[in-house]
């Protein structure tokens, strides 16, 4: 019977120590990120648009922001990665290295401001291959990544593939 009861007690144990983990994990990730291409297979040259989709998960109101105009999201603090199908990052655009703060030029925004409450959602989009030359026929992986400014917590977003046909 003492075994039985030890037993029950180590499994609790463990029980509760997993839960524990987990409740820590998604209590210190504020937010999801989960991304979409608009579809899976482009031409070349044509604009390989990905949608963004935050889910603020804490239990306080986040701030973010949203660049004016459309699909710009880098500028409210969102990165982009994209790798072939070798695992190596295609060659960047200008655009990235500037973004990067890698080029001479400077890139001016003002995102504006937005609150999400718990629970609930913000969308904002980015443009592949403004970033990258995805010129190259081809399958690429493409993710997303965002920093909470107020906790400094770098959160990645679920990756997807696209297809470049010629």
């Amino acid at each position: 019977m003492r075994r039985i009861t030890r037993l029950a007690l180590l499994a609790a144990s463990v029980v509760l120590a997993a839960a524990s983990c987990l409740s820590q994990t998604s209590a210190s990730q504020p937010f999801t990120i989960a991304i979409a291409a608009v579809q899976r297979d482009f031409k070349v040259g044509v604009e390989i648009r990905v949608r963004i989709t935050l889910t603020n998960t804490s239990g306080r109101e986040l701030l973010v922001g949203r660049a004016k105009g459309d699909a710009r999201a880098e500028e409210a603090g969102y990165r982009i990665e994209v790798v072939n199908e070798r695992g190596k990052n295609p060659p960047e655009t200008k655009y990235q290295r500037v973004v990067k703060g890698e080029a001479d030029d400077i890139l001016v925004s003002s995102p504006v401001g937005f609150t999400v409450q718990p629970g609930k959602t913000f969308e904002d989009a980015m443009i592949a291959n403004k970033f990258y030359d995805l010129s190259q026929p081809g399958k690429y992986k493409i993710q997303v990544q965002r920093t909470e400014p107020a906790t400094g917590i770098l959160v990645k977003s679920n990756t997807i593939t696209v297809t470049v046909t010629p």
